[in-house]
């Protein structure tokens, strides 16, 4: 073996000083450093790519709406009318009876009518009659003095009655002759003076 050429394999050198030779034939210089530099930066540049593909894909919607440009329909779209929505009424809770308003009582009223006919000393026919006196809304089984006006003088006695238990009474005891004249009824109670109807007195 030739010691001159095993010695130029394997005799050693300076990375950067003079070329390798293999068997008197020199080999490439191959810049490791560089080509490393160069391949990270492919790679980076391809995961940028990659990553601004996936933020297209995955949000498109959301990018529009940044915008302010509105959605696009497309051709099958079908746009639903709006919902209607009614209010029932609130059930009533079981069990609960609402309150029932108490009817007010209606207050006393007197009612005069021209009664059948009659007559007598005082009273002259054909235009006496009796009056007809109907009462309502009093206190139960209240005594009753019903007073007769007519031409604005009271002309009789009163007519005395007592109310039943409904506060209801009639009173028919008193008569009147004069045709054309005003007349109506009052009773006293308490404080408050009821007063009936007035009647114009008829000839017969």
């Amino acid at each position: 073996m030739n010691s001159d050429r095993v010695g130029a394999v394997f005799q050693p050198a300076s990375v950067g000083s003079m070329p390798v030779t293999v068997h008197n034939h020199p080999v490439p210089e191959i810049k490791v450093g560089h080509g490393l530099v160069v391949v990270n930066r492919l790679l980076g540049v391809a995961f940028l790519l990659v990553l601004i593909l996936l933020l297209v894909v995955v949000s498109p919607g959301r990018s529009g709406r940044q915008s302010g440009a509105p959605a696009a329909l497309s051709p099958t779209s079908t746009t639903l009318p709006p919902s209607t929505t009614t209010r029932s009424p609130a059930a009533p809770v079981l069990g609960v009876v609402p309150p029932v308003p108490s009817a007010t009582p209606p207050g006393p009223r007197i009612e005069i009518a021209v009664g059948a006919p009659t007559g007598s000393a005082r009273c002259e026919s054909p235009s006496c009659h009796w009056i007809d006196t109907r009462l309502s809304g009093f206190p139960p089984i209240a005594r009753i003095e019903v007073v007769a006006i007519g031409d604005g003088r009271d002309f009789s006695e009163p007519c005395v009655t007592t109310a039943d238990a409904n506060g209801a009474a009639v009173c028919g005891d008193t008569r009147y002759d004069v045709p054309g004249a005003q007349v109506y009824a009052y009773v006293d109670l308490g404080d408050t003076r009821i007063t009936s109807n007035t009647l114009t007195w008829p000839e017969s």
